[in-house]
């Protein structure tokens, strides 16, 4: 887990999800912990790829920990990648709920709400986020996460 963790750190997201494919592949469903589920649902997140199973990983996370902001978060970034924002939005506002003053979370819900039309709304949250954190935008751009 902390190599797969290495990985995402370092932006290598398919060699990630190839460890986290080794991980929960050898490992029995019932002991499979959540965190890689989430890990492997945000490196898909990130690559755009296989949405699907990225957001059966996220969903399975949340069953077993569904007042998790950061699984939130992932699975919110997985609607956004399917076209999903009004799902996205709810899994955001979720998400900061349980842990506010996230910086790269209020920022992808301002992205979000950009895409979906609320200027606004959306200008607030980008706002608040780079008032929290002053590089938060280079960081979502590593993630793929722009207005």
């Amino acid at each position: 887990m902390r190599v797969a963790g290495a990985y995402e750190a370092f932006g290598q997201y398919l060699q990630a999800i190839a460890l986290y494919d080794a991980i929960l592949s050898s490992t029995p469903r019932a002991v499979v912990a959540p965190d890689a589920l989430n890990g492997r649902c945000w490196a898909r997140a990130i690559q755009k790829q296989e949405l699907d199973k990225a957001l059966a990983d996220c969903n399975e996370a949340l069953r077993r920990n569904p007042q998790s902001a950061s699984y939130l978060d992932s699975r919110a970034l997985v609607h956004v990648r399917r076209g999903e924002l009004d799902v996205a939005l709810a899994d955001y506002d979720a998400s900061i709920k349980y842990q506010a003053n996230v910086p790269i979370t209020l920022y992808a819900r301002g992205v979000a709400r950009l895409q979906k039309g609320m200027k606004d709304a959306g200008d607030t949250d980008i706002k608040a986020a780079t008032a929290l954190d002053p590089k938060v935008a280079d960081q979502a751009k590593r993630f793929g996460i722009a207005p």
